[in-house]
């Protein structure tokens, strides 16, 4: 039963009988049948994704090989087209002299996991997006905005500079007063 809740299987090879042992849940991962393992080894790589064989056996042969552990994540094939995505753990035993006695191992079924990593990955990608979006406008509003505010400032000063009209000072000083509110609003949604 906790298998079936970690939807984790199990599977033992014995090299001394040649036997593969698989829990239910296994074979309810894989949504295969007991007799569908009759087969040798070699050709049950074919129930692995095309691009995942290659790790799978060199993984297999590694830790028999070298008798210490593996962990790895593949896609498997079902029966029906679909992929399923799982992460399998295992490893070697042998004996005093260094011979393989059984190799042993477990089989998760993360799709589900894979599915949410994707579906992350996608928002991440949307985030950035709208990060760049948003970068261009920050660029804009502070270029294209504020420089001509810039100018005028620079402007008014000038001709504040240039007259003594007490009216026309008084307009510069309005003109001046409102460039400034304006700027700092920018900057406030610049801050923003």
């Amino acid at each position: 039963e906790s298998q079936e809740v970690a939807q984790l299987g199990t599977w033992v090879l014995d090299f001394k009988t040649g036997k593969t042992t698989h829990s239910k849940e296994f074979y309810k991962i894989l949504e295969r049948e007991e007799k569908d393992f009759d087969i040798p080894v070699s050709e049950q790589l074919l129930f692995f994704h095309p691009d995942d064989r290659a790790l799978v056996s060199e993984s297999f042969m590694n830790v028999i090989q070298v008798q210490k552990g593996y962990q790895f994540e593949a896609r498997l094939l079902m029966p029906d087209g679909r992929v399923k995505n799982i992460f399998t753990i295992g490893r070697c035993s042998g004996d005093e002299n260094g011979f393989p006695i059984r190799l042993l191992g477990t089989v998760q079924d993360i799709t589900e996991r894979k599915k949410a990593e994707r579906k992350l990955e996608n928002s991440i990608g949307e985030l950035r997006k709208a990060n760049a979006e948003l970068d261009k406008f920050v660029y804009s509003v502070s270029h294209d905005l504020r420089a001509p505010l810039s100018s005028m400032l620079g402007v008014i000063e000038i001709s504040e500079d240039d007259t003594t009209d007490e009216i026309m000072l008084s307009h510069l000083s309005m003109l001046k007063n409102n460039i400034k509110k304006l700027d700092g609003f920018i900057s406030d949604i610049l801050d923003y």
